[in-house]
């Protein structure tokens, strides 16, 4: 179904990656944020998209605690009596644009999907522009390690998806394709039912692993190796959670995803899916959980409609839960996995002097609030990345911020509306996709 085209030449890769070592150059510090090359706004279909205003400086830093840097006639206080119970579930690669790009034409016209006029460039320097794939699982896995993802940002222009994903074997415009609710009908009925964000950015210009040490720890060993460790002595947010006597779990029956701090299998904490079902059912499910799926991850080349089954199951479990009236459930992806998006990631503060290297955000990601406090239908527009959610569980246990960036973090309380539970009483939920997978060949050199 793709033509073939040139191979992206040395000089211009060179010239990305140049783009990308200026940027850690010119890095933000603590209290003088280098901004984000500016976004204007723009006119799709008609509808002015937002500018993304330049991100405030580093005003705070670890050990901050909530009631210093967040506005407590926020909800920050009504957050902390409202919510007894959160569950983080983080799947993989998969970038907005890529994902709910087409959100704003099945209902939910605030949220910012793709301009009309986007497209990124192949090796011969023709437009390739987003189309609807025609199948739910992938013939292989794009690049998203640091020099992928930095050429694909290319100093805030956001077009080297494609030339970033072409190799020797195959074509990158595949990187362009996007799914609409005729692949996702669940994904796309949740993000319309319940609060999304459209300004929800991965936490490090990189793959997997600094990503979710940035979800775990507010800060990674580093956005330039895909398997680096967290120095030793790092402390972690469930180093937190057991200094404050908060109940926690991680929930999966795959290896544990949290292996990017060190994490083995039989580690303490860690339990199977069974027995999230059953805290679940009978009301003992800790304050702070994360459920981590295992072969249905939708990380390429997994058909994506079985992760979206497997989240779908456990949706109504906890709908059905007896501690749904006290639950939040954050539904989000670890980072875009080499997919285009559109919006540039913004600069972001650096978690400590140490690793000025991680100064900004990476690809922006579907996340979606799952609770009866969500605001029905509605879209944040509010940068947030994954130290958001840290600092929401910082806020509801009163613990000191880990590192400057979740001591800098928005605690994501746009999303809530502590007035009143309107989604008590949720509607019924549609069957996720299926049948959605069909072989697709790559057009070979």
């Amino acid at each position: 179904m793709f033509g073939r085209w040139a191979q992206l030449g040395r000089t211009a890769f060179l010239a990305a990656i140049v783009g990308g070592l200026v940027a850690v150059i010119l890095k933000s510090v603590c209290g003088a944020t280098v901004a984000a090359a500016p976004v204007r706004a723009r006119v799709d279909d008609g509808r002015v998209l937002p500018s993304l205003p330049a991100p405030a400086p580093c005003r705070f830093h670890a050990g901050a605690r909530p009631s210093e840097t967040l506005d407590l006639g926020r909800g920050a206080r009504p957050a902390q009596t409202a919510i007894k119970h959160v569950v983080v579930l983080m799947q993989e690669n998969h970038s907005f644009d890529h994902y709910l790009g087409r959100l704003h034409e099945a209902g939910q016209p605030e949220a910012e999907g793709f301009p009309a006029d986007y497209s990124n460039p192949d090796g011969e320097g023709k437009p390739v522009t987003p189309f609807h794939l025609p199948s739910t699982c992938f013939p292989r896995d794009p690049p998203h390690q640091w020099p992928a993802a930095s050429e694909q940002w290319h100093a805030g222009r956001m077009d080297g998806f494609v030339t970033s994903a072409d190799d020797d074997d195959g074509d990158g415009r595949w990187a362009m394709g996007y799914f609409d609710a005729r692949d996702l009908p669940f994904y796309y009925w949740l993000a319309n039912t319940f609060t999304v964000a459209d300004r929800y950015f991965s936490a490090a210009l990189g793959g997997i692993w600094p990503n979710r040490q940035f979800l775990y720890a507010a800060t990674a060993q580093t956005p330039h190796s895909q398997s680096g460790l967290l120095t030793t002595g790092t402390r972690t947010l469930f180093d937190l959670l057991d200094e404050a006597h908060v109940s926690w779990r991680v929930y999966g029956d795959g290896p544990p995803r949290q292996d990017c701090i060190g994490w083995r299998r039989g580690r303490r904490g860690l339990e199977g899916e069974a027995e999230f079902r059953r805290a679940l059912a009978d009301g003992t499910l800790p304050a702070v959980s994360f459920l981590d799926p295992g072969a249905e991850d939708e990380h390429p080349p997994t058909d994506v409609q079985r992760g979206e089954r497997w989240t779908r199951s456990f949706y109504q479990l906890v709908t059905r839960s007896p501690l749904w009236p006290s639950m939040a459930l954050f539904l989000t992806y670890d980072e875009g996995g080499g997919f285009f998006d559109h919006v540039p990631p913004p600069a972001a503060c650096p978690p400590d002097a140490r690793h000025t290297d991680l100064d900004r955000n990476g690809t922006r990601v579907p996340f979606i609030l799952i609770s009866p406090w969500a605001r029905a239908h509605q879209v944040s527009h509010v940068a947030h990345d994954h130290t958001s959610v840290v600092r929401f569980i910082e806020l509801l246990h009163d613990l000191p911020a880990l590192t400057d960036r979740d001591a800098n973090a928005d605690a994501l309380l746009d999303l809530f509306d502590f007035s009143k539970p309107e989604m008590l009483h949720p509607p019924s939920a549609p069957q996720a996709g299926r049948r959605g997978c069909k072989p697709v060949a790559l057009a070979r050199r």
